[in-house]
């Protein structure tokens, strides 16, 4: 969620705190999707989901990340 419009395709730098991590992960994540909703039924407030695309990320940075994702196991 974020509280200001953002567009697909706007590059983002982002700031992750994974648990167990002592620092923080900074990354480049790009726009995928954005959904608007209100904050509460009546508010006039509005908040955004949106989904990221990681972007350039190290190898050791998509390790980290990686230990924290599950991936779908074919069938």
């Amino acid at each position: 969620m974020v509280p200001k419009k953002v567009n697909i395709g706007d590059l983002l730098r982002l700031k992750l705190s994974l648990p167990g991590e002592v620092s923080f992960i900074v990354i480049k994540g790009k726009v995928i999707w954005v959904e608007e909703f209100s904050v509460t039924p009546a508010s006039i407030y509005k908040a955004y989901d949106c989904g990221i695309e990681f972007v350039d990320v190290s190898a050791e940075d998509q390790k980290s990340i990686s230990r924290y994702l599950t991936v779908p196991v074919k069938q």
